[in-house]
C-alpha cells in the first residue's frame, strides 16, 4: 500500500485508513493495532510519518497507548451528563453499546452515618444496599452502589434487578427519577478490591461519583456511590 497522488499529507491519509479500518470492524475496540514497524511496511512510508499519524490518533482519543504493551483501538466512550439522571441501560443504548447487569449484593443494612444523613433516615431506620456490576459489550465499565430507604423501597428486595432499575421504578411503581440533587465527581484509581470486581489491574483510573436522585415529586429515591471506568466514560458539564 502506497500513498503519493494526493495533496493531503501522508500522515493524514494513514490516519484516515486506520479510522476506516476501525469503522469497518477490521480493527475492533480494545484490539491491539500493528506496530510502527509493521505499519511502516504496510503503508510504505517513513517511521516518522507513521509515528506522526499514530500520535495524532492518540491525541484525539481514537487510539490509546499502554506502556510496554502496544497501541490499542480506544474503547467507545459512554457520554454522560454529570447529573446522574439517565440510567445506565439507556446511556449504553444511546451510545451504540449493549448493556448487561450483574447483581452482586441486595440486602438490608444498618446505614453508616454518611448514608443515614444522605437518605435523611430517622434513628433506627434501615437502608437497602444494592450493588451491581454494569457491563457494555460484555466489558465491566461501572460499579454501582445504590442506597435506598428500607421503609419506602422494601419491595426492591423481591424484584429482579438485573435489568434497568429506572425502567422498573417507572413502569411498575410510577416512580420516575427525574430530579438530580447534589452530585460530586472526582478521580480515583482501583485498589485491590475494585480491581478484582471489575476484572482489571490495580491502579486503573476511575471516576468516582456521589449523587442524590429524587422522583417527579422531588422526593429522594436513592443515593448513589458509583465507580466509572475512566477510559470508557466522558462526562458533559
Amino acid at each position: 500500500m502506497k500513498y503519493s497522488n494526493s495533496i493531503r499529507p501522508l500522515y493524514l491519509q494513514i490516519q484516515d485508513d486506520i479510522k476506516n479500518s476501525i469503522n469497518s470492524g477490521k480493527f475492533s475496540h480494545g484490539e491491539k493495532i500493528p506496530t510502527e514497524t509493521q505499519l511502516q511496511k504496510m503503508f510504505n512510508v517513513s517511521r516518522v510519518t507513521v509515528r506522526k499519524a499514530i500520535n495524532g490518533l492518540v491525541d484525539n482519543g481514537v487510539l490509546i497507548r499502554q506502556q510496554g504493551i502496544g497501541t490499542f483501538v480506544n474503547y467507545k466512550k459512554v457520554n454522560r451528563k454529570i447529573e446522574y439522571v439517565r440510567g445506565f441501560t439507556d446511556s449504553c443504548i444511546e451510545n451504540g453499546l449493549t448493556p448487561k447487569t450483574i447483581l452482586l449484593d441486595k440486602e438490608i443494612i444498618t446505614p453508616t452515618p454518611e448514608i443515614k444523613r444522605q437518605l435523611k433516615l430517622a434513628d433506627g431506620e434501615q437502608a437497602i444496599w444494592i450493588r451491581r456490576k454494569r457491563l457494555a459489550n460484555e466489558k465491566p465499565i461501572m460499579l454501582e452502589n445504590n442506597y435506598f430507604s428500607q421503609k419506602r423501597f422494601a419491595f426492591l428486595l423481591n424484584e429482579n434487578l438485573e435489568n434497568s432499575l429506572y425502567h422498573l421504578l417507572g413502569k411498575k411503581y410510577n416512580i420516575f427519577p427525574d430530579n438530580p440533587g447534589k452530585t460530586t465527581l472526582e478521580l480515583c484509581v482501583s485498589d485491590i478490591k475494585l480491581a478484582k470486581i471489575m476484572e482489571i489491574n490495580i491502579g486503573v483510573p476511575f471516576f468516582y461519583m456521589e449523587t442524590e436522585i429524587s422522583d417527579q415529586n422531588k422526593i429522594l429515591i436513592h443515593v448513589g456511590h458509583q465507580y466509572y471506568l475512566g477510559e470508557y466514560y466522558k462526562f458533559d458539564i
